[in-house]
């Protein structure tokens, strides 16, 4: 396991450079800069006070030296301040992040606890009506975009009981409940594709497994029908479930990006999207960067929760 472990993280590594890599070129490839954007509104700015701006932002140097300035900053913890608005990006992310989080978490907290129960039901009710009705609403879920469910949710709820979602935040520490009751809804609109894939796949890898010997011997043996589904049925089939629900976790996170314009919560989301409007470089690349991180992390996680729940799975 430990060999195993030190040779994705070996694998990790040069994955994350080449990361960095596009990340930093796409962003100068973006038309105009940080001081485009700062001055589009002033015409009577001179080309030399704009090139003086460019030689305090770093952004005069040849690209390589920003690169390796931004990458040796990023290893050693710091990820610098933004060129927009002058805040520490540490701090930023400080102030952002736990927005965020607590969205992804009670996302995913009600996406897996919808979904993997519906998936089995809707195994065990194979060609039933009920069935039909989970098929229709996970194919739902994985054709309507975030846009359009959080602008529909948005406008009924508004129209029907005149209910707009609160500005700000609240921190769950503090108030529990007001935070759940806040973030339900947006948790739930964001996780309703996880919630139609973990169905999915659920429902398939139940019926596969629902055919394989053990499950039969432990009929035989008469077990209960509970014990079967629970302890032999549903915790073989987890296995390709866990791998969709780490892959979309993170996509689940970056699409926190609609959701939080549309309800006006000021996550990590919210910033980057204002970060690449304003061609703020160095807050961009630090959360993308982070982004990739945590997806190199998360598959790790992953792999190697393989062997918990399949005893016959060993790495070497």
């Amino acid at each position: 396991m430990a060999v195993y472990t030190l040779k994705r993280i070996g694998v990790a590594v040069p994955t994350l450079l080449l990361t960095s890599i596009i990340v930093f070129a796409l962003m100068r490839m973006l038309p105009g800069d940080v001081i485009t954007t700062q001055l589009a509104g002033d015409a009577a700015v001179s080309e030399e006070e704009r090139d003086r701006l460019r030689a305090e932002y770093g952004l005069d140097r040849p690209l390589v030296v920003q690169y390796a300035r931004w990458l040796s900053g990023f290893g050693t913890g710091d990820l610098g301040r933004s060129s927009y608005t002058g805040e520490g990006i540490t701090a930023a992310l400080r102030r952002t992040a736990p927005v965020t989080l607590q969205l992804a978490i009670v996302s995913i907290i009600i996406s897996i606890g919808i979904g993997i129960p519906l998936g089995l039901i809707s195994a065990i009710a194979r060609n039933s009506p009920w069935d039909n009705v989970l098929r229709f609403f996970s194919i739902l879920g994985l054709s309507a975009p975030e846009f359009w469910t959080g602008t529909l949710a948005l406008t009924f709820l508004a129209i029907w009981f005149s209910w707009v979602p609160p500005t700000g935040y609240r921190v769950i520490t503090s108030d529990p409940l007001g935070t759940l009751t806040q973030l339900a809804i947006p948790a739930f609109l964001i996780g309703y594709r996880l919630v139609a894939v973990i169905i999915r796949m659920t429902r398939s890898a139940v019926l596969e497994v629902m055919g394989e010997d053990f499950v039969r011997t432990a009929r035989a043996k008469g077990l209960r029908p509970t014990s079967v589904w629970t302890r032999h049925v549903l915790r073989n089939a987890m296995l390709p479930v866990i791998t969709v629900i780490g892959g979309q976790v993170l996509a689940l996170i970056g699409g926190t990006v609609i959701i939080e314009q549309i309800f006006a919560l000021p996550g990590i989301g919210r910033l980057t999207l204002d970060a690449i409007i304003f061609r703020d470089y160095p807050l961009v690349q630090s959360i993308v960067f982070l982004f990739a991180i945590a997806v190199v992390v998360v598959n790790v996680v992953i792999d190697l929760s393989y062997a918990y729940l399949d005893p016959r799975i060993r790495y070497s």
